[in-house]
């Protein structure tokens, strides 16, 4: 697939979902409101469509549903967990992330200290970066950066989401 080469892939086989994003448009259009869904969370999978046939529903972490039966089973695991319904969906892979932030120009990122992190590839300095591509996407996914934790990670996204969306207003993209 396009993510080819993102993590060698060895200790887990089928697909992941590193990061899940519940998106909430008002109906004007003026806002946006984003809730993380921590991929460790512990929940309750439903019985869900897979290649071969239907799962049985089981608990384990919030990014198995998508393994055992794609957007679909993840979608049916929120809306289960959460009792909220959603109405559409966008997967973006990781050639897909970095093309969009490609497509921009790059993004700017913030650090409060240098990070040369040689498993997810991130060397940035302390201060304000401009990333893309790979540095890009090993910002957003690194765990090098402050406890290591989901919640750490989720609050550099958001900032990073937030920054992204900035750029894309600035250039007339939205």
């Amino acid at each position: 697939g396009q993510g080819k080469g993102y993590g060698s892939g060895a200790a887990i086989t089928g697909a992941r979902s590193d990061t899940t994003l519940l998106v909430h448009l008002p109906a004007d259009r003026e806002s946006a409101l984003v809730v993380s869904i921590p991929r460790d969370t512990i929940v309750d999978v439903p019985s869900c469509k897979t290649e071969t046939g239907m799962s049985s529903p089981y608990t384990d972490r919030f990014n198995s549903a998508f393994s055992t039966g794609g957007p679909g089973c993840t979608i049916k695991t929120v809306e289960q967990n959460t009792g909220v319904f959603i109405d559409h969906f966008v997967i973006v892979d990781f050639s897909g992330f970095n093309d969009i932030v490609d497509a921009l120009g790059g993004v700017d990122v913030c650090l409060p200290y240098d990070v040369v992190e040689p498993k997810s590839g991130l060397d940035l300095p302390a201060g304000v970066s401009t990333v893309t591509g790979d540095q890009a996407l090993a910002f957003v996914r690194v765990r090098a950066i402050g406890t290591g934790s989901d919640i750490d990670r989720i609050d550099r996204q958001q900032a990073f989401l937030s920054s992204l969306i900035d750029k894309a207003r600035s250039s007339g993209t939205l």
